[in-house]
Parts: C-alpha cells; structure tokens; sequence
C-alpha cells in the first residue's frame, strides 16, 4: 500500500477520524456487508461505486478503478459495529413506552394500524 493511504486503527491520535465521505462508506459497509462471510464487497453510496477487501487484519476500501483509498484495522471496524448495535439497542429501548399506560396505547395505535394496512372493516 502507498503513501498517500490512509490508515486507521483503534489508536487514539488526533487524525484517526475518518471525515467525509470515507465515514459514510464504512458505515454503510458496517450496517450491510460487515458479517457477511465473502471477503470482497462493492457498494454505491451517492452514485459512486466503492470496493472493499476484508484481509486477515486490515479492511480495505477502494474506489471504482481499483485505487486503494484508505484501510482500517479489524479491531476498529468490529468495534465500530458492536457501537453501532448498541446504539441501535439504546434508541429503540429509550422509543419503547416506559408506563404500562403507554404500552395500552401503543398495542391499540398497533391494531389500528395493521387493521387500515389489512384493508379489515371491524373499526
């Protein structure tokens, strides 16, 4: 690899952010292909297409002729994606109704919407 690519890793240095565009290619790689078992994915985010090589310690990112763009460590990704399912968890747990009051009102919000959705004539 060249130079002028960049590295990431789960050291903690003041240019160790990926900025944009580049976060928004490994967050979708993240959320998409991240558990995937091939090794070699592409993805289109904005109309540009981006390659991406999983090796046994880097991740790779290319752009669409093959130009290495940047690669970062394993360790970060994997950490970067038990991050993002927590975050998930945390916001779908602080959506959910605290009250039991709550939970009457959204079971009865649930049926009334599957009940438009199912076209069903009881309401």
């Amino acid at each position: 690899m060249g130079e002028n690519v960049k590295h990431f890793s789960l050291e903690e240095k003041d240019d160790n952010t990926y900025g944009w565009p580049w976060n928004e290619i490994v967050k979708t790689f993240l959320q998409s292909h991240y558990n995937a078992e091939e090794k070699q994915y592409s993805i289109k985010i904005r109309d540009k297409e981006y390659k991406i090589l999983k090796r046994e310690s880097v991740t790779v990112f290319y752009d669409a002729d093959g130009n290495t763009l940047f690669d970062v460590t394993n360790d970060r990704l994997d950490k970067e994606y038990k991050s993002e399912i927590s975050d998930v968890e945390e916001e779908l747990e602080n959506n959910a109704p605290a009250e039991p009051m709550g939970k009457v009102i959204e079971a009865i919000e649930q049926e009334a919407f599957e009940t438009v959705v199912s076209g069903d004539e009881k309401m």
